[in-house]
């Protein structure tokens, strides 16, 4: 879109031009509102004078936030034939700069592709693209207020107007300040573009700080989001579903953050009561897909992290950062923001291996009196961990769907597309807590005092149980909480 602005002395005859000639703009395909336009502007320091109708144009594509350029394309004699700003994104067209609305709008407005004679005052150094397009237009001067380090074809970058080659020569020159007046104008052209991008680094600034466009550390990988479309179970828990940003507990201060997928069903409601779902081992907040609902119909605030490693969570490329004391440290403060421990009422269920993390955990949390702790433990030794630990080709989505379909649709294996992402399964206390539950009755003695639920070991067939079991949870949770 070219956006125009009636000149003062307009005389009569041109506004009948502009009353009877034609729009072109349905027929070319430019944004609606590009109208033609000639006029005479004063003699007295003609390049001051046009430059500061291409400002105006500049502001006017500011305002649509639009990179802040605009030109103007004058006749022989002074007439204002074409004015034109950025329109590059709200026209959704790469070619949509300045310069090229401007001599479209100058070529209709004489009904001729040809611009001899014509000079085009433009508030920055034209591109490759717009020096190749004054060329082509037979435009004979062209003055631009502010050079271009980056894209400037005009002398800064290249000149393609130093081309003796070409059929056509057209004399491209830096605006020169003849008073005072012509120095406030060209500062003006500056500090309009400084400005524009000046805003556009704050806000880039600000979207960076919100979890969900938080910046990757370059020691994590970031499962795409891609692999997680069309998972039915997910897509029922997104409005619950979001993101945080956890300082990691071994760096300095101000240092890059982690960011931690994290399920949160009533975050300003402290009257219910809370329940936390940890995951276990080569899973993520799928695995409670059902009873996050069934929970917070029945009145609970549910809050189930993916660890980071797992689900949609940042995915630590070192295999040595996954400790339980780091996770748990990570977790804490998750849990502090969350204002977990407010929670009069307050309960944590532990899948498998999530054990591991309470002793750390739950020493953080200062909890008065303590969280109870529910732990849901796998019957027997489940050598499925070590086999997955040790093979980074571990088929997930055998292990945890409950029919083929489900399986096809590559729901438990879209958090690890590659061996890359697995560093998290690579982690030996993971595999080791079989043995370690054999050996001492208990995976930790922080939660020597849990009540623990024996579960199916296998992945699928421990879905069935929850899918079974998990309507009575919810009572249990109630008389678990009421007896503790």
């Amino acid at each position: 879109m070219c956006i125009l602005y009636p000149l003062q002395g307009m005389n009569v005859c041109d506004r009948a031009k502009m009353s009877t000639v034609q729009n072109p703009a349905k027929t070319l395909g430019d944004p609606p509102g590009l109208h033609p336009m000639s006029t005479t502007m004063p003699t007295s320091n003609p390049d001051t004078v046009y430059l500061q109708l291409a400002l105006q144009q500049a502001r006017a594509a500011a305002s649509l936030g639009e990179v802040p350029v605009g030109a103007v394309i004058v006749s022989p004699s002074g007439k204002v034939l074409g004015q034109g700003c950025n329109r590059t994104v709200s026209a959704q067209d790469p070619c949509a700069h300045a310069e090229i609305l401007a001599l479209r709008a100058a070529a209709r407005t004489i009904g001729n592709h040809r611009l001899e004679g014509c000079t085009l005052y433009v508030t920055l150094e034209p591109c490759a693209m717009c020096s190749g397009a004054l060329l082509h237009a037979r435009i004979a001067r062209a003055v631009y207020a502010v050079p271009d380090p980056k894209t400037g074809a005009a002398g800064s970058v290249l000149n393609l107007f130093a081309n003796s080659a070409l059929n056509h020569q057209t004399r491209c020159e830096a605006y020169a300040p003849k008073d005072a007046s012509g120095h406030t104008l060209q500062a003006a052209c500056t500090e309009v573009l400084q400005e524009f991008f000046r805003k556009r680094r704050m806000a880039q600034q600000d979207l960076r700080r919100t979890p969900l466009h938080a910046p990757l550390r370059e020691d994590a990988l970031r499962p795409s989001e891609t692999h997680f479309a069309g998972i039915h179970a997910l897509e029922t828990l997104r409005p619950w579903c979001g993101f945080v940003q956890l300082s990691d507990p071994e760096e300095e201060p101000g240092s890059m953050p982690w960011r931690m997928h994290v399920i949160d069903t009533a975050p300003d409601d402290r009257s219910r009561p809370a329940v936390l779902l940890l995951h276990g081992y080569a899973s993520y907040s799928l695995l409670w897909a059902g009873l996050i609902a069934q929970l917070h119909t029945a009145g609970w605030r549910v809050l189930a992290p993916d660890l980071l490693g797992h689900g949609r969570s940042d995915m630590p490329k070192k295999t040595q950062r996954h400790r339980p004391v780091w996770h748990a440290a990570l977790l804490r403060q998750w849990l502090q923001q969350a204002h977990f421990s407010q929670h009069v009422r307050r309960t944590a269920i532990l899948h498998d291996n999530a054990a591991l993390l309470w002793s750390s955990l739950a020493a953080g949390l200062h909890d008065v009196p303590p969280t109870p702790v529910i732990h849901l433990h796998p019957e027997g030794v489940a050598t499925w961990r070590q086999h997955c630990q040790q093979r980074t080709r571990f088929d997930l989505d055998a292990h945890w769907a409950l029919d083929a379909a489900e399986a096809a649709s590559g729901a438990w294996s879209a958090p690890w597309p590659d061996a890359g992402h697995r560093a998290a399964l690579q982690w030996p206390e993971w595999a080791a807590v079989a043995q370690a539950f054999a050996q001492h009755g208990t995976i930790d003695t922080a939660v020597a005092d849990a009540q623990v639920i024996r579960i199916p070991a296998s992945g699928a067939a421990f879905r069935r149980w929850l899918q079974q079991h998990g309507p009575d949870l919810a009572r249990i949770l109630d008389q678990f909480v009421a007896s503790t």
